[in-house]
């Protein structure tokens, strides 16, 4: 040994070439109807608090890893009035986000030919506040259309302004309720009222050109309510020691 090295301390030199770290495991459990939500709520012990919306209800445990939510199956042609609306204006239809943002109302309309509607009532429609069947049999539509020519100069005969409005009426009604299930199970049917806004407009395409042919819109206005009601009665499912607040749960999971 060189003298030089005596009384200095040898430090260990550790070379990593390749290094592995195993995630944190998470377990996300589903729950998708009312009675299993039940016994999951009552079996499963350190439930600190409940988290629930209109679209979904969250038990959190002591747990980070193991998320539960209840998040109820539909029925899918009632879902369909229950999908949420964003519509722009403007905007490029590739970029994401692009336009003005435009407001017509919470959920996005549903259209519907004549025959299609009627045959959607006929399946769908426990009770209605209105015999919408026999209207929409009996629905007409008077199409007026108003062109109006301005000029823009009076030096020049060919500079002037055309503009050519289209109005669509019908007597159809504008607003009706109708009794439709929400929740359908083998054991049980939960229905709701839902409320309505019906127009007649011109089908187009997906550039909103006009392809001349007249369509029923349907828009219902009051599904967030709805929704609103219904999971609510479904908090009532947990153990009433458990605290419960509206909101969401935000789960993140790193890689």
């Amino acid at each position: 040994m060189n003298n030089m090295d005596e009384g200095k301390e040898i430090q260990p030199h550790l070379d990593i070439q390749t290094l592995v770290i195993a995630p944190r495991q998470r377990r996300e459990i589903a729950v998708g109807d009312a009675d299993s939500f039940k016994r999951i709520a009552v079996q499963t012990t350190g439930i600190q608090a409940v988290l629930w919306n209109e679209g979904s209800i969250t038990l959190m445990t002591g747990d980070p890893s193991t998320t539960i939510t209840f998040t109820p199956e539909l029925v899918p042609d009632t879902a369909m009035f229950f999908m949420r609306e964003e519509k722009r204006m403007g905007g490029n239809p590739f970029k994401e986000n692009d336009g003005i943002r435009v407001w017509e109302g919470d959920y996005a309309p549903v259209k519907f030919s004549k025959a299609n509607l009627i045959r959607f009532l006929k399946e769908h429609a426990y009770k209605s506040s209105v015999d919408i069947i026999g209207k929409v049999k009996e629905m007409k539509i008077n199409e007026r259309r108003t062109t109006t020519e301005s000029m823009i100069s009076l030096e020049d005969d060919n500079n002037s302004r055309t503009v050519e409005e289209q109005e669509l009426t019908t007597n159809l009604p504008p607003k009706f309720s109708i009794e439709m299930p929400l929740i359908q199970t083998p054991e049980k049917i939960i229905t709701v009222n839902l409320d309505f806004e019906a127009s007649v407009v011109r089908e187009t395409d997906n550039w909103s050109r006009e392809k001349g042919k007249n369509i029923i819109q349907l828009r219902c206005v009051n599904a967030r309510e709805r929704m609103h009601e219904l999971m609510l009665s479904y908090t009532k499912l947990v153990p009433e020691a458990i605290p419960k607040y509206y909101g969401r749960l935000a789960v993140e999971i790193a890689n």
